[in-house]
């Protein structure tokens, strides 16, 4: 005959072994529930696809022109809105009303006797150690032409065009002429040359002064 200890241990194994298999039935229970949930929720939504219909390679393409299209505008308005931002204000033009004078005032009058000593000062300065190259010489006639032309914006001819030549050669003795031709006004327009000679090179400055009407 057993005795009442082995009994009791007996009977508490029992119990444990039920307890588990309660939990584990209940917990097989949840999860059969949750999955039919999960099934029902995703009958209940319908499928894009399906609404969609098959897709084919003229929907793809149709799709990708559509992105592509948007994609351009969307670029083309953050450039034309970047440019406003970013263009600069104009500035108001200021017109000059016209004066409707063919012939300059006393002021503005260009005389060659005025500008004479200013272009002799400048050639007996600019030329004293001018030695003569033939690409060297090329480019000081142009600075010697923009150094007169300055000077002669000195004297206040603001509505004459001036146009200024320079020429610059050796010295050797020999004999050089230079001549020049022009259709102009006799009463508004005045022109004036001037050489200086050294040692070394030759230099001829021509100025020409054209009224502007």
């Amino acid at each position: 005959m057993d005795s009442p200890t082995a009994s009791v241990s007996t009977m508490q194994k029992s119990v444990t072994l039920m307890t588990v298999i309660e939990e584990s039935k209940s917990s097989v229970t949840e999860t059969d529930s949750s999955r039919r949930k999960s099934v029902q929720m995703s009958k209940d939504i319908p499928s894009r696809r399906k609404d969609s219909g098959p897709r084919t390679i003229d929907s793809v393409s149709q799709k990708s022109a559509k992105w592509t299209a948007a994609r351009r505008v969307s670029m083309m308005s953050n450039f034309s809105t970047s440019s406003r931002r970013f263009e600069p204000t104009p500035e108001p033009q200021r017109t000059v009303p016209p004066t409707y004078r063919l012939h300059p005032k006393e002021e503005e009058e260009f005389h060659w006797w005025k500008a004479k000593p200013l272009i002799q000062d400048l050639l007996s300065v600019y030329s004293s150690d001018l030695t003569y190259n033939a690409k060297g010489c090329a480019r000081q006639c142009l600075v010697l032409a923009d150094m007169v032309k300055n000077k002669m914006k000195m004297l206040g001819c603001s509505r004459h065009k001036l146009v200024v030549t320079v020429d610059i050669g050796e010295n050797k003795g020999q004999a050089v002429t230079l001549a020049s031709r022009c259709c102009w006004d006799t009463k508004t327009d005045n022109s004036l040359h001037i050489q200086h000679v050294t040692n070394n090179v030759f230099v001829v400055v021509g100025v020409y002064a054209i009224y502007k009407e």
